[in-house]
């Protein structure tokens, strides 16, 4: 499985370095890889047999991909990254202080309070799991 990943980051990094200007290449200083932690325990929730995700105790993904790039890589947890991304380019900037979770089979979050991020602990996240939720089925006028 993990082979899969990093055979798609060498093709995809070919085709970005060949599309890219080399003035607009050079800029490029690092990547950031936005990955689950601990992906060898993701098993029973992808429903397969732990023996088909242990290749991924094993990985890192910041080696792997350095050695790809020769850039400087950074990995940061998924979740945190979509609480960040939606503090920068969606509805979150437009508040000073929210929670921010987003629910996939579990609980995941940040608290922002005065635009600073707190990580949820897992009490934290127990709690907003449990919160009832409402999904809107606006529909699109035709």
């Amino acid at each position: 499985m993990p082979d899969n990943i990093f055979s798609f980051l060498v093709d995809g990094y070919a085709t970005l370095k060949a599309e890219f200007p080399d003035k607009t290449w050079a800029r490029l200083c690092g990547l950031v890889i936005a990955a689950p932690f601990e992906l060898w325990n993701w098993h029973e929730l992808a429903g397969v047999p732990a023996s088909d995700f242990a290749a991924w105790r094993r990985v890192s993904f910041q080696d792997e991909a350095a050695q790809i790039t020769n850039l400087p890589v950074d990995v940061v947890n998924d979740a945190t990254a979509a609480c960040r991304a939606e503090h920068v380019f969606g509805r979150g900037r437009n508040f000073r202080d929210y929670v921010y979770f987003f629910y996939w089979g579990i609980c995941w979050g940040e608290l922002c309070l005065t635009t600073q991020f707190l990580k949820l602990t897992k009490e934290m996240q127990v709690l907003l799991d449990r919160f009832p939720l409402r999904i809107s089925r606006e529909s699109k006028a035709s």
